[in-house]
């Protein structure tokens, strides 16, 4: 058990979130759980995306390719290069004198999730993979409006205190995810379990949940 907890508090500092070990995040302009600034036209309006602010990017593997169909997504590209030279799997946007990247960020790059609303819902560093990002918060939102919308609701806006219920809405904004994960006191359950509030997991779930409770 002592082990268990060890390795527990060692996942809390090193979330699988899309932040790199050391906690840090993308310098954002735009808040998690708000609307996002109005994008150009061709960057798939009414789709999930995500964005990917850098001057170049990586072909996406196959499997990526198939990961962002299954969850009804695009990868974006938001680079001053132009449309023509874009990787496989992207579709560029061209920002050559980068009015859109501030819009969004206050420098450097990053990845950053824009649901079919058309609000922010994660930034994660440049390097992260789209693809599993957009998978993570897709299975992070199946397992909160499975077990944890009942009490918080959908959007998480409601705070009841006679029940102890906190708002979550605009948590991310707030909180680390490592911050929100240790509000949530996962129980340790045995090899790769966790428990949160009577609910068993295994530790990419609570990844999951984690990255997707920051975006509301």
């Amino acid at each position: 058990m002592a082990a268990l907890r060890l390795g527990l508090a060692a996942w809390v500092v090193a979330i699988a979130t899309g932040l790199p070990d050391d906690g840090t995040r993308p310098a954002a302009v735009v808040k998690l759980g708000a609307s996002a600034p109005e994008l150009p036209e061709g960057a798939a309006k009414g789709k999930f995306k995500a964005l990917v602010f850098a001057e170049r990017a990586a072909p996406l593997s196959e499997s990526s390719l198939k990961t962002l169909e299954e969850c009804g997504a695009v990868a974006i590209l938001v680079s001053t290069q132009p449309p023509e030279q874009g990787p496989k799997g992207y579709t560029v946007v061209a920002d050559r004198d980068e009015r859109l990247r501030r819009r969004f960020l206050k420098a450097g790059g990053a990845v950053v999730l824009v649901d079919e609303a058309g609000v922010v819902r994660a930034v994660a560093p440049q390097a992260t993979d789209p693809a599993a990002l957009v998978s993570r918060w897709k299975a992070g939102k199946v397992l909160f409006e499975s077990a944890c919308a009942r009490c918080h609701t959908e959007d998480g806006a409601e705070e009841y205190y006679s029940f102890n219920i906190k708002k979550l809405a605009g948590i991310g904004n707030r909180l680390t995810p490592a911050e929100i994960l240790e509000r949530t006191n996962p129980v340790p359950m045995g090899l790769n379990h966790y428990s949160i509030r009577a609910f068993l997991y295994t530790k990419e779930e609570v990844d999951a949940l984690i990255a997707y409770v920051a975006g509301l």
